[in-house]
């Protein structure tokens, strides 16, 4: 069983699961990006995936969050 989680907390939990229910057990993926907003078009291309790094650089621009987060992960792994 394959598992897909969006927080990193959520890792941790799951593992906790596994070791309760053993047919649970499955590699467990964390999708770091949020797939509910920007460019999501060609993403198994590397255009599409630096067109999507540009989008997020260019809302992080005038946001006072930090923007070392763009470019920090790559979901694709």
């Amino acid at each position: 069983m394959i598992h897909i989680v969006f927080q990193t907390p959520d890792v941790a939990l799951l593992e906790q699961a596994m070791e309760l229910d053993s047919s649970l057990k499955g590699p467990t993926f964390e999708i770091k990006d949020e797939w509910g907003v920007g460019p999501l078009a060609a993403l198994e291309t590397e255009e599409g995936w630096q067109a999507r790094l540009e989008w997020w650089k260019m809302v992080y621009q005038d946001s006072p969050q930090d923007s070392s987060v763009v470019g920090s992960f790559d979901d694709r792994l």
